[in-house]
């Protein structure tokens, strides 16, 4: 299974990466400005509508393409966490904690 196709059916318009500049998402450069590029995108991608879906979608579907965020995750996090069910299960609750926090937003706004 390809990764687009684990989201059909899903709206990618929602998702924040589609509404900003996709090259943040796949850093080049120095070790440093790359960092700084992965901790921007995670950023987002903990705010982001389909930000379960999407970690899903690329903890699930291993990429020939492997690289960049998916989900709130670096190509590094991923491949921990297809090793290491412990490390997968400490992001899907920080992802929890991020949808629940990001409900209570939307209900104050």
């Amino acid at each position: 299974m390809k990764f687009k196709d684990s989201l059909i059916g899903v709206d990618v318009s929602l998702a924040l990466c589609a509404q900003t500049e996709p090259d943040l998402y796949f850093p080049e450069g120095t070790a440093g400005s790359i960092t700084r590029q992965v901790l921007e995108a995670k950023k987002l991608c903990f705010e982001c509508p389909i930000l379960n879906l999407c970690f899903e979608s690329a903890i699930k579907t291993p990429m020939i393409e492997d690289w960049g965020v998916w989900g709130g995750t670096s190509r590094n996090e991923r491949t921990t966490m297809r090793r290491k069910p412990h490390v997968l299960k400490e992001h899907q609750k920080k992802i929890k904690e991020a949808e629940d926090a990001n409900r209570i937003e939307e209900k104050a706004a």
